[in-house]
């Protein structure tokens, strides 16, 4: 198993997560053979030592021991897969490029996928390409904003990204220089997500939508992960 999550004796593991087993005594006169129920078995199948991979999908999994003269030992595992994610720590960042006064905001998100009891480190995540919905009032003028603008493929998503050893990944919403004169405005982003081990097989994440609101002084309000942060055209950030 990985260093983290702690216990490392946990009998519930992650997708794809390896898990090392060992008979001990380990100077035994013989060994085992080892199988398991679902997913893989290293090479050593027939060591003291060995290590089992867990199954692409949640399940249960049963690895056994098995020694010449009919004794068997087994070790029952749950195996979880991504459901949902929690915020770790989020951060509002300026940028110095930005003429001042303007429509701007920058919101930056450590995401944690969950369950985080167990290692997720060979889950890759990906946010699904989509198009803005509800476009209202300032963000309507096509001069401003061509149809591109409102295409998430065109600003990072469908790329997956691997998750580290905390089960988390970084995730930045931006956008600036909103020239004047401002009016009311609006619009949402569907993010829909998926998670994969092998990056064929795609399975549903729960995820976050993005909204911005943007208001007749240029004030511009920006939503995602349940965090919300107003920002004025001269700098001045309100977080929600």
């Amino acid at each position: 198993m990985v260093e983290i999550p702690t216990p490392r004796d946990r009998k519930h593991i992650g997708v794809a997560e390896d898990v090392k087993l060992w008979i001990e005594p380990q100077n035994l006169p013989f060994s085992p053979t080892w199988s398991t129920s679902h997913g893989g078995m290293s090479n050593n199948v027939n060591s003291s030592t060995s290590f089992v991979v867990a199954p692409n999908r949640a399940t249960n999994i049963t690895v056994t021991a098995s020694f010449t003269n009919d004794v068997a030992f087994t070790c029952d595992f749950v195996v979880l897969e991504p459901i949902d994610y929690e915020i770790a720590e989020y951060e509002i960042f300026e940028d110095p490029d930005w003429a001042t006064p303007c429509g701007a905001a920058i919101l930056f998100h450590k995401i944690i996928i969950i369950p985080a009891t167990v290692s997720f480190a060979k889950v890759s995540v990906m946010e699904v390409g989509d198009v803005a919905i509800n476009i209202t009032g300032y963000f309507t003028d096509d001069t401003i904003f061509p149809p591109e603008f409102f295409d998430h493929r065109n600003s990072g998503s469908d790329e997956w990204i691997g998750l580290d050893y905390e089960n988390s990944l970084n995730d930045e919403s931006n956008l600036g220089g909103l020239p004047p004169p401002w009016s009311n405005g609006h619009f949402i982003l569907p993010i829909p997500a998926v998670w994969s081990v092998d990056l064929i097989e795609e399975n549903p994440l729960q995820w976050s939508d993005y909204e911005v609101e943007l208001f007749p002084n240029g004030d511009l309000k920006m939503s995602k992960f349940g965090k919300s942060i107003t920002r004025s055209i001269n700098g001045n950030i309100t977080e929600h």
